[in-house]
């Protein structure tokens, strides 16, 4: 954590400035481990994120989707490990999920009673720091040997078996990232930061600091996990916030240039308290842009969806434009950006389930905007993607490659990627060459057109 964020920061319960207290390194502009204090509460900051909860637990996992939630330690203890200065212990018990075995003792020891809760909390932390032990170099790797996918394959794929993994793993070229990304590039350059809400494993923070490196990027998430792993691997140059995004947010008011919120807006209980947090930590001129939320009146149902209309009574007093997922994917296809100097039709929007909305207290910045310089989704390190399998490779080391869904699921849910991925791609043997010499040919271009070669965080493979 930055220590100039502490200017941004104040206790989302009392409203008052927030004190770094127990600060290790005790010196520099970077705090990795500390505690943040005011008059009513204490708050651990672990691995550089801090960790806005007073009490209770801190679930190791805690997923909308498939309805997940995984034992953590408690606030106190996170606290007492750091007062201790046993850092490791802390970050390992926020980075490990309990095996199914395990959680269930450790979840029984609550409804037990107190005088029957020690020799079962014993057994249960004992087999969890096994655990803990067994997968500390993977997850404290210091010199980045491990990468992004290492760690969301360990996470989603080995820990809990879940269809997560395909959809944070293979995100990058999916057609709800490319419609984002459409949204995404209008926020314009300022002084103050960009609040990512929901922000998962920074898939959007890579793109903002990425396309602009001296851009601040502040991401918010409930997951831990997620967030370290953003914080070290796909998105180091942001700032991370560990905290429920529909609570009160421990931001100072109009602290942002804009606030963007992905895939998740939809899932939460308290939409109204969000909204209105939303409004109140951006500058009047800012951007709010939510992409991709449900729309209650088309099927499939997730989450807490709403109609068009419920939607945009959050946002009353606002300018607004919203569109549908397949509007803004067409249009990105084509390398154009959005519309925003016509007003929306909601008509047209009734049938169509995901749905994007920009919002701002002026409506100077509507307006319509040219195509893109640069392929958003070529911002990083341009490498295969990871849904291409190499099938064949001839003497003039000429590579076909052939693309496969990784899931029934994740088929149905991305099919429209077949819009603009083939089936196959061939890839020249002068491509390579290309890629590291930094020269953009005509055949990167429409490799990367296609999202047979899309941009990466330099630890994502």
């Amino acid at each position: 954590m930055r220590t100039d964020l502490l200017d941004q920061l104040l206790c989302p319960n009392c409203g008052g400035p927030l004190l770094a207290n127990m600060k290790y390194p005790s010196q520099g502009d970077e705090i990795e481990y500390g505690i943040l204090s005011c008059g009513c509460a204490e708050y651990p900051i672990i691995g550089g994120i801090p960790i806005f909860k007073v009490e209770g637990r801190v679930d190791v996992m805690h997923q909308t989707t498939d309805s997940v939630m995984r034992y953590g330690p408690s606030v106190k203890e996170l606290i007492s490990l750091i007062r201790a200065g046993q850092h490791d212990k802390a970050l390992l018990l926020l980075l490990v999920i309990p095996k199914r075995t395990v959680n269930k003792l450790l979840a029984i020891v609550d409804i037990l009673p107190r005088e029957a809760r020690g020799s079962v909390q014993a057994l249960g932390r004992r087999l969890w720091s096994k655990q803990q032990q067994k997968s500390r170099g993977l997850l404290l790797d210091a010199e980045k040997k491990t990468t992004a996918h290492d760690l969301i394959r360990f996470f989603y794929q080995e820990s809990l078996r879940s269809e997560l993994y395909n959809h944070f793993f293979y995100k990058f070229s999916q057609p709800r990232h490319l419609a984002g990304l459409s949204l995404a590039s209008l926020v314009p350059l300022s002084e103050k930061p960009i609040l990512d809400l929901a922000c998962g494993f920074g898939h959007f923070v890579h793109y903002w600091s990425t396309a602009d490196p001296k851009r601040r990027v502040v991401g918010v998430d409930r997951n831990f996990f997620q967030l370290y792993v953003a914080k070290n691997w796909v998105a180091p140059r942001g700032d991370y916030i560990c905290s429920e995004a529909d609570l009160k947010l421990p931001f100072s008011s109009k602290s942002f240039s804009a606030v963007f919120c992905a895939d998740a807006f939809h899932c939460f209980l308290r939409r109204w308290q969000s909204a209105e947090e939303i409004k109140r930590v951006i500058e009047p001129s800012g951007l709010i842009i939510l992409a991709r939320f449900g729309n209650s009146q088309a099927t499939p149902r997730e989450g807490y969806e709403l109609s068009v209309a419920g939607y945009l009574k959050l946002f009353e007093g606002l300018a607004w434009r919203m569109f549908s997922e397949d509007e803004l994917l067409q249009r990105y296809l084509k390398r154009l950006g959005p519309q925003l100097e016509e007003p929306t039709n909601l008509s047209k929007l009734a049938p169509h389930k995901w749905l994007y909305l920009v919002a701002s207290g002026e409506s100077r910045g509507f307006k319509n905007y040219p195509g893109f310089e640069t392929w958003p989704h070529s911002m990083g390190q341009l490498k295969l993607n990871p849904l291409y399998r190499e099938v064949s490779r001839d003497p003039a080391n000429n590579v076909t490659v052939e693309f496969e869904f990784p899931s029934k699921w994740y088929e149905f849910e991305n099919a429209s990627c077949l819009q603009y991925m083939p089936k196959k791609a061939i890839i020249s043997g002068t491509t390579a060459t290309d890629l590291t010499a930094e020269i953009w040919s005509n055949e990167i271009e429409s490799l990367v057109q296609r999202c047979v070669l899309i941009g990466m965080p330099e630890h994502y493979l």
